[in-house]
């Protein structure tokens, strides 16, 4: 079985709190093992023992495949599932990747650091991926310590992760903000919270189509949770100000766009996505789709700036209208 036919990755059941604004929440660890130097410093011979030590850990502890290489294909679907970061440099020597069946949680061998390890949950259920992450940590750490110092914490390549090496996310789709013009000042109050937002795959991308991924570094739990919650709410007060006719019109401008275009970038793909997804809340009667058939969508979706070329953006036009009009 290919990645592709595989199930849907956990965070996109139709099972989850919140899912009108809350795509899914992610708890990200970063761990190096003690006694070697940082993934940028190892020679080959280290990166690769090390990569063996992490494998054999996890295999130990938990019913994860291993991917030591990956096809173009297969690097993209699960960069579009969230279980790889696009930066992750998989071509390079002692790169390995462990999923679990249920795709819910992903261990990178030498991004970074010498692993980091996720754990992506459905909704807004930030205590559920914060506990499943943890308890694979733990349990890896068993096979092999982690570099730790009483004074600075967990060690890490870079300084800033330094501590608890966590990083918190939540990936949110904040059209009625964006719509009501809002945004910005919701962005401002946020950003004093020492929150960081950004589009669907993190630091190099944009929030297009409203999508955005909200992120605390070494932060506490709780200050996460609490700045989540005023952004949902936040986002739920703005859609009432919105009129379920308006929201339609938007909707059939975007499902006409994907009809008539033959080649469609990823900005416009991300816009027409968005306005569809509300559509799913509030004129859904009107639409043979769900709002996780939009979610899935965005992760089967072209993400990559590089290949927005004519070729990419006439495939990305081609499977928007399969995915939305051919029903």
């Amino acid at each position: 079985m290919t990645l592709r036919d595989r199930p849907r990755p956990l965070w996109l059941s139709d099972k989850g709190p919140d899912l009108d604004v809350v795509l899914s929440s992610r708890v990200r660890l970063a761990r190096n093992l003690r006694g070697f130097k940082f993934s940028e410093k190892c020679s080959s011979m280290e990166i690769n023992q090390i990569a063996e030590k992490l494998i054999s850990a996890g295999q130990a502890t938990g019913d994860y495949e291993s991917f030591r290489s990956l096809t173009t294909a297969e690097r993209d679907y699960l960069v579009g599932a969230r279980l790889l970061s696009p930066d992750f440099p998989w071509t390079l020597p002692g790169r390995a990747l462990l999923i679990d069946d249920r795709q819910s949680i992903g261990l990178m061998i030498h991004e970074e650091d010498h692993l980091r390890a996720q754990a992506i949950t459905p909704g807004w259920s930030i205590r559920e991926a914060d506990k499943a992450v943890y308890g694979v940590t733990d349990a890896i750490s068993k096979h092999c310590p982690f570099a730790w110092s009483p004074k600075f914490g967990f060690l890490t390549a870079s300084v800033a992760n330094c501590g608890e090496g966590s990083r918190h996310s939540a990936m949110l789709h904040l059209i009625g903000l964006a719509t009501t013009g809002q945004m910005n000042d919701v962005i401002r109050a946020l950003l004093a919270t020492r929150l960081t937002i950004r589009g669907l795959f993190g630091e190099s991308s944009r929030a297009l189509g409203a999508f955005a991924q909200v992120s605390l570094v070494n932060g506490t739990l709780e200050a996460f949770e609490g700045a989540v919650q005023y952004l949902v709410d936040q986002e739920r007060a703005a859609r009432r100000a919105v009129t379920d006719q308006a929201i339609a019109v938007r909707v059939d401008q975007a499902l006409t766009f994907l009809g008539s275009s033959r080649v469609i970038s990823v900005s416009d793909a991300l816009r027409a996505m968005g306005w569809i997804r509300w559509g799913t809340e509030r004129v859904g009667a009107s639409l043979s789709i769900k709002g996780r058939d939009v979610d899935a969508a965005l992760a089967g979706l072209d993400m990559r700036v590089s290949l927005d070329g004519d070729d990419a953006a006439v495939r990305r036009a081609d499977y928007l209208r399969k995915r939305f009009l051919a029903r």
